[in-house]
């Protein structure tokens, strides 16, 4: 239980520190266009992100710890949960790589 609590924590930690970088990066490479708007855009979507998936893992333990004979059902769905999560961390681990590459390229990341 302890691992499938840190992948969820994990994959959240990483939707909220992609959030946090565009949001700043947005508010210091603003120069007055649209590049403020649309970052605080998708620093609100990454978010939302990392909450739900924040939000999964709290129900998900919960559920897990008053079901201890866990019926294949609820074995499945906790699986499926536990890949997408996983996918989901793939897309923020990739997405903070272009992140960092762009913010190393001195330019702002949606400008």
């Amino acid at each position: 239980m302890a691992v499938l609590r840190m992948i969820f924590l994990l994959v959240a930690a990483l939707c909220w520190a992609n959030a946090l970088i565009i949001a700043g990066n947005g508010a210091v490479m603003s120069d007055g266009s649209a590049v403020l708007l649309i970052s605080l855009t998708v620093a609100m979507v990454y978010a939302l992100i990392g909450t739900l998936t924040f939000f999964t893992q709290l129900y998900l333990m919960r559920v897990l710890n008053q079901a201890r004979d866990a019926a294949a059902p609820l074995r499945r769905l906790t699986l499926c949960l536990v890949l997408g999560a996983l996918s989901v961390g793939l897309v923020m681990l990739l997405s903070l790589s272009a992140i960092a590459q762009r913010i190393g390229e001195g330019v702002a990341i949606f400008g």
